[in-house]
């Protein structure tokens, strides 16, 4: 079983994406003035993947890059990945991982070839796989990171079509709606991801922050009102008590 990119485009704050499976970010692709020094920062160069002792099968390369992304080293996972994909070339979790390096070494080093390489890994683990749910979130996933959220919605309806309870699908495509200022869609699917997981914080919120944009100030503080009682995400309660003060509502009422 792969991991997700991402498992949900998140979360807590205002309907603001993201969340990022790196461990740091640096400058923009392009550099950055630093007005403490009037100087231009420029994009890390990734470390040289190491040179390791030869494995036999596919699946050894497999775990090993496993590890080498649990540590941040990116080339080193890929190198491993390209032998398991040479040694199995139908290796479809293969190809979602390393696709998976690739956006994540991207999102680091601002790379914009390492990005077109994860497209092209999760493209071809649908080719090879075509009712891959991973390979269709993760695609839908960085196409949203991309800004194309078209893409993005297509992607996440896929998913949605192989599995119709798929409550992150529904949860990220609201949110792909919501950057195309497409607020009824993004309800929509806010609305069934809380049908499916009546707990989950993140879309009360979202949906409220929704219903505040629309004027419906009733249903805004209710799914605020929510969130705070739910309790189940620390920042969502913060923030969500600060809207509900905003409203002219007693949070003393709603403690966790």
């Amino acid at each position: 079983m792969t991991k997700q990119f991402i498992f949900s485009l998140l979360t807590v704050t205002c309907l603001v994406f993201f969340t990022s499976v790196t461990k740091a970010q640096v400058a923009s692709p392009g550099g950055i003035n630093d007005p403490s020094e009037g100087t231009f920062l420029k994009p890390l160069k990734p470390p040289k993947g190491k040179k390791q002792a030869k494995l036999k099968t596919a699946e050894e390369y497999f775990a090993r890059a496993a590890e080498f992304f649990d540590k941040g080293d990116f080339e080193s996972a890929i190198l491993d990945y390209d032998e398991a994909i040479r040694k199995k070339p139908s290796y479809v979790e293969a190809f979602l991982e390393r696709g998976n390096v690739y956006m994540a070494k991207a999102t680091t080093f601002f790379n914009k070839e390492d990005r077109m390489k994860g497209f092209a890994d999760f493209r071809e683990a649908i080719r090879l796989k075509p009712d891959s749910i991973e390979a269709y979130f993760n695609l839908g996933v960085a196409y949203y990171r991309a800004d194309n959220f078209d893409d993005a919605i297509a992607s996440f309806s896929q998913v949605i079509r192989i599995q119709a309870d798929y409550v992150d699908a529904y949860n990220n495509r609201a949110y792909a709606y919501r950057k195309k200022g497409d607020l009824e869609k993004a309800l929509a699917d806010f609305d069934e991801a809380i049908k499916l997981n009546p707990e989950f914080s993140e879309a009360y919120l979202n949906r409220a922050l929704i219903y505040k944009v629309k004027g419906d100030k009733e249903k805004a503080i209710e799914n605020f009102k929510t969130v705070v009682k739910l309790a189940r995400v620390a920042n969502a309660v913060v923030f969500a008590k600060q809207e509900l003060i905003e409203l002219g509502v007693d949070v003393d009422e709603y403690r966790e």
